[in-house]
Order: structure tokens, then sequence, then C-alpha cells
């Protein structure tokens, strides 16, 4: 038996920009993905297994092994995309998969898949330790983006990333914030679509000052201390994004009345948010119907 594990993820500062080398604060979360590797008595045949954060079994299908070819398998759309990635990965390693051998692999997802944690960057970053690959070339050669999420995956503890020159620049970090009590993050009730949010970002060319100052902005946000010297910073990070977006804040278009300061983390009008403010924080947005509301503490710390 293999077993293989990925860190989920969040963007807490440097969103759209780090695609373009901009320093990026990044969150491995307490959640993740496992892929474990079983024999099956079937010689060249894969048998797949995803299982939701519930227990439930949400895709299944086997596999030809020599071909990359589901036979079978309950949703063509999700086995297409499994194929293409298997592909990738023989690509970068042409003995994956080829000694006839039988395999039954099952992955197991700690987070509900609609929370854009990562539940595609995990997968990838598992099945590249598997294949013995590049989780970072695995993930150009599928899905794209800056590999923040692929570096998340790796790590357990907050780091500050650069891809430059596409050699991403991995540094764990210890902040210095003195707040994160306070901090909470909510689940908006809507999953975002990583690709039509870079699009968007992509439509709009920023000019190398903007870029410098959402750099400036970052490394501040990075060494701040209090929460006092924090707030200015997040809505000035915030104001540059929706400068370069077109977009309204979050906060400008649903929180107005909330008494801290939000910032929306990685694609904008989706996935999660980032709170901090009073203790009654939780009660604010449970009160609006937004459910899922995570400590910091939650969202990063083993019970």
């Amino acid at each position: 038996m293999n077993h293989y594990y990925s860190h989920g993820k969040l963007l807490l500062a440097g969103e759209y920009a780090v695609l373009d080398g901009v320093l990026a604060l990044a969150l491995p979360t307490v959640f993740g993905q496992s892929l474990t590797i079983l024999d099956h008595e079937v010689p060249g045949q894969l048998i797949w297994e995803s299982y939701q954060s519930d227990g439930v079994l949400w895709f299944s299908g086997q596999m030809d092994a020599d071909e990359l070819r589901f036979k079978i398998c309950s949703d063509a759309t999700i086995g297409q995309r499994l194929e293409r990635l298997f592909k990738s990965a023989r690509s970068l390693n042409p003995s994956f998969l080829t000694k006839g051998e039988g395999h039954k692999a099952s992955s197991q997802l700690e987070f509900p898949n609609n929370w854009g944690l990562g539940s595609s960057s995990t997968l990838i970053n598992n099945i590249a330790q598997w294949a013995e690959v590049n989780p970072y070339t695995l993930s150009n050669l599928s899905f794209g983006g800056s590999g923040y999420d692929i570096a998340a995956a790796q790590n357990t503890q907050v780091f500050t990333y650069q891809n430059i020159d596409n050699t991403p620049i991995v540094r764990p970090i210890t902040l210095p914030w003195t707040f994160t009590q306070n901090i909470y993050f909510v689940y908006l009730n809507k999953k975002q679509d990583s690709r039509l949010a870079i699009e968007r970002y992509r439509r709009h060319e920023m000019k190398q000052e903007w870029r410098n100052r959402i750099d400036a902005c970052v490394a501040s946000i990075i060494k701040v201390k209090s929460l006092e010297h924090m707030i200015p910073l997040i809505q000035e990070h915030e104001q540059l994004i929706s400068q370069a977006l077109g977009l309204k804040t979050i906060q400008e278009r649903l929180f107005q009345d909330y008494t801290g300061v939000i910032k929306s983390l990685g694609g904008w009008g989706g996935d999660f948010i980032m709170a901090i403010g009073p203790d009654h924080t939780p009660e604010y947005f449970n009160k609006l119907g937004y459910q899922t509301v995570i400590s910091f503490d939650e969202m990063t710390q083993k019970k």
C-alpha cells in the first residue's frame, strides 16, 4: 500500500498579481486530500474511487492502465479530466502505470469540493507523488495557474510565494500577527471558477507601478503585528485588486455594516473571504445565511 497526502490552500494576499510574479502570502489548510494505492488482482486495470468529505462516493471508474482510458466511469466529464491528468503524468514519466500491474486507488477529500480549497491541486500533487514527477510541471500541463496551490499542498505552515521565470520560490514564515483570534474564514456559498477569474484579470493589463504597490502591500501585511495596523493594509490591498478587476470589493457589495475589515481570497466573487473583526463575527455572518465560518486556528491546526 502507498499513501499520499496534500494540504488545501488559501491565498491570503497577492491574488491575481501572483500570476505576474508579485509576492503572495499563502496558507496551507488543515483540510486536505489523501490518495491510497492498493494492489488489485486484475493485471493492467486501475480501479479509481473518489470520496467526498462526508464519505459519499462521488466518482468511480475502471481504467485500462496501458491506454489510460476509462472503460467504465460514473461521470464522463470527470473521467476525461482524470485521463488527461494521467496522460500528462506519463508524458513526464514514461514508466508510470506501464508494468501491467493492477491497482486500486482511493481518493479522500477532507473538505467539501465546492469550498475552493484545492480539490484539483491536492489531487494533482498526490498523483505527482505517485507518478514520481514534478507537481508544478504536471499542474502546468493540466490546469495552469501560478503554482502557489501546489506549494500549499506540500507545506504545513504559512509561506510566501513568487513565481519568477517559471521558477517557484517558496519561503515558509512565521507571522507576527497578534490578532489571529480575530480572524475568520467565511464561505460565500458560491464556488468560484479559477479559470474565469484569471481571464477577467488578464483583460485588464496593469502597469508595473500597480504591481509594485501590491508587492509592497503584501510585504507590509507579512510584517504587521497589530490589528490596528493591519486594517488599512487590507483596505489598500482590496482597492488595488478592485482597480485591476473593475469590481467593487466584497465588503462594499455585501457587508457594508460589518464593523471589521473583509478581504476576498483567491478568485473574487466566490469561495472564502477573510473577516477580521469582533468576537461576534460568526453570529453576524450566520444571521446573513453564511453558515460556514471557520476560525484561523480551526483552519490551520490539527485538533
